[in-house]
Order: structure tokens, then C-alpha cells, then sequence
């Protein structure tokens, strides 16, 4: 025969580790998709490829090809061929998409950049293209 004592003791801690585990912090939810911390930040990595190697010809009083880069919205709403950057696709993305025309990055043309700096631009948009409302327009460097 079962002491008593052992079966309280096997169910208070049963139910103890089902609220332990029930404790532990998700991962935004059931039906969320897991967040990934973000590897590239606007202002450090993004902004001085904009300035040294797209506002030269892609500002206010060029606007080569009707593009303006100074700020997302005039990027996105600039281009006559639809948005330039589409937040989590960089696939869809028309920056990414030019970009990709000169995969060698070692063309002498003015939109050859490195590979490493298109790879930043890629992560960059996959991870949600966060372009702060409080970044003054940009300048070409």
C-alpha cells in the first residue's frame, strides 16, 4: 500500500513543474513568428553606403532616373517604377534588384558596390528596412 504523503508529494510536484513550464517566457506567442535580433543598424551601416555611394546622383537637385534616396518616403515614392525599397524583401526591392545587375562588384561603373555592402542592404531590408522618421534627409559625402 502507497503512503499518502508520496502520492501528494508526486502530484504537488507535477503540478509544480507544469506551472514552471508554463512560467518560462515565449517566444512572442503560439502563432508569432520568432523575432531575430537585428544585425544591422540604419545610422552605422546603411547611411554611409547611401551618402558615399547613391546621393551623388540620387538627391533632391539631381535626381538622376527620377530617384531620390534623402529619405524612404522619397525613395519609395520617387521612382516611377514602383517602391525602391520594400520592407522584409529584398527580392522585391528595386535597389536590390539594380544592384544585383553588376554581381561581380568589380565594374568601374557608378553603381558597382561591394559585395559585403550589398549583402549589408539585403540583411538590412530582410530584417524590416528601419530607416528612423527622426533621421534628418540625407546628404551626398
Amino acid at each position: 500500500m502507497k503512503s499518502p504523503r508520496i502520492s501528494t508529494i508526486l502530484v504537488r510536484a507535477v503540478a509544480l513543474g507544469g506551472l514552471a513550464a508554463c512560467a518560462v517566457p515565449s517566444h512572442g506567442g503560439l502563432f508569432k513568428k520568432e523575432q531575430k535580433a537585428k544585425t544591422i543598424s540604419f545610422e552605422r551601416d546603411i547611411q554611409p553606403i547611401l551618402e558615399t555611394r547613391c546621393l551623388s546622383c540620387h538627391h533632391a537637385a539631381k535626381a538622376s532616373r527620377e530617384l531620390n534616396l534623402e529619405t524612404l518616403k522619397l525613395a519609395n515614392s520617387s521612382w516611377r517604377g514602383g517602391p525602391v525599397i520594400v520592407a522584409g524583401h529584398p527580392s522585391r526591392s528595386m535597389l536590390v534588384q539594380f544592384l544585383e545587375l553588376d554581381i561581380s562588384g568589380e565594374s568601374k561603373s557608378a553603381h558597382a558596390i561591394s559585395y559585403a555592402d550589398r549583402e549589408k542592404l539585403n540583411t538590412w531590408i530582410s530584417e524590416g528596412a528601419d530607416w528612423p522618421d527622426t533621421t534628418p534627409p540625407l546628404k551626398p559625402r
